[in-house]
């Protein structure tokens, strides 16, 4: 990354619910073919892709792509998906950083949205700040798949215009703006490139850094205690009168609960970038030094040969070994910052995966607990 650090750094979060077409938009953008896409392959965790590219006057941006899970995934609640969310926005910004965009991405082909994607909406404005709305982009995505292309137009049309879906973010002072993905990287880099001049801190975030607030305090936050709540109920009644599932489901509700208490802890994360900016200092001088290294070994070793007319052709043996040596303090040097993120984000996940690893529930126990955060019954509620 370091030939990047000439480049202004730009961070932009991509959102929407599984199937949207996230991981796609973000390939696309960044040319990574290793991104999985498609059937579920969206992350479960927030991950991070960059992409280095141009505004229009030739200025030179490092764009960083947020790719965040959606708030339907059968593996975390709203709750988690939200905490994990807040936790990167937060970071960013107690290390200095804005965000300079939001990209909403939603699948044109499909002409029914389910309670997942309304929960979306109905966090979104919440989670950015209704006065921000114009940081906010609506991509659709999945042109051109059906037969009958007017029917992806007539679904468009609905999602601009009924007031339970994307109405509201397009009227007012603040309004969010409006794209389709063609599923080119031309489509996705142009969508990006209006968001390179803009900075701003969420709504979340300046709730939780600047006010302190616990995670459920918050406007998105209360949102998401609140469709807990009705999910919670919905799930109930799909128990009945199972007194495992009742207790399972009791369960799982005060760990997602609990985790609407967590509070950005500001000491805890500078204590973090300043342990990982040590890192990064002396990962870079390693880096020079194993460069030196590098070049010195293959001067002296090619002086030689031709000073001694190949007589000392065998010391090439030792540009491998001198590389080899790198590739295994790079691997070092990664393996040490890998465990540096994951101890420091341990907190977030564990007491879910404790749960998970360690209860012993029937499918139908799965099922009902599932129901709590990825229930469409919602709809009618």
């Amino acid at each position: 990354m370091d030939m990047y650090l000439q480049f202004s750094a730009v961070y932009i979060f991509v959102m929407g619910i599984t199937g949207a077409g996230k991981s796609t938009f973000i390939q696309k953008a960044t040319g990574d073919t290793e991104i999985k896409i498609g059937d579920g392959a969206e992350t479960k965790n927030v991950q991070e892709s960059v992409v280095i590219m141009e505004d229009e006057s030739g200025k030179p941006f490092e764009v960083h792509l947020i790719d965040t899970p959606g708030f339907d995934d059968d593996f975390d609640s709203d709750t988690v998906v939200l905490e994990k969310i807040a936790g990167w926005g937060n970071s960013l910004f107690g290390d200095g950083k804005t965000i300079s965009g939001v990209l909403y991405l939603h699948d044109v082909s499909v002409s029914r949205m389910r309670g997942s994607g309304i929960r979306n909406l109905e966090v979104l404005p919440a989670f950015i700040g209704e006065e921000k709305l114009q940081f906010l982009t609506l991509v659709t995505t999945h042109w051109n798949t059906l037969k009958d292309s007017n029917k992806e137009v007539n679904n468009e049309k609905s999602l601009m215009t009924e007031e339970k879906y994307w109405r509201k973010l397009l009227d007012g002072d603040s309004r969010a703006n409006t794209r389709r993905f063609d599923n080119t990287d031309g489509s996705a880099l142009e969508i990006i490139r209006e968001h390179l001049q803009h900075e701003f801190v969420t709504r979340l975030t300046h709730e939780m850094v600047d006010e302190s607030m616990l995670l459920g305090e918050t406007s998105a936050g209360r949102i998401v205690d609140k469709n807990l709540d009705l999910a919670y109920q919905q799930a109930l009644k799909m128990a009945a009168r199972d007194p495992g599932a009742i207790a399972a489901l009791e369960k799982r509700l005060e760990l997602v609960k609990r985790r609407l208490r967590t509070k950005f802890d500001k000491e805890r994360q500078l204590e973090f970038l300043l342990e990982m900016e040590r890192m990064k200092s002396k990962q870079r001088i390693f880096r020079t030094i194993r460069w030196v290294l590098r070049l010195s070994t293959v001067a002296c070793v090619s002086t030689a040969i031709v000073l001694t007319g190949g007589v000392a052709a065998p010391t090439a043996g030792a540009v491998p070994l001198v590389e080899a040596w790198a590739q295994v303090w790079s691997a070092h040097d990664k393996d040490k910052r890998e465990k540096a993120i994951s101890n420091h984000k341990s907190s977030y996940d564990r007491e879910l995966a404790d749960y998970y690893g360690k209860e012993e529930l029937e499918d139908g126990e799965i099922a009902d607990i599932n129901s709590l955060f990825s229930c469409d019954t919602l709809d009618k509620s």
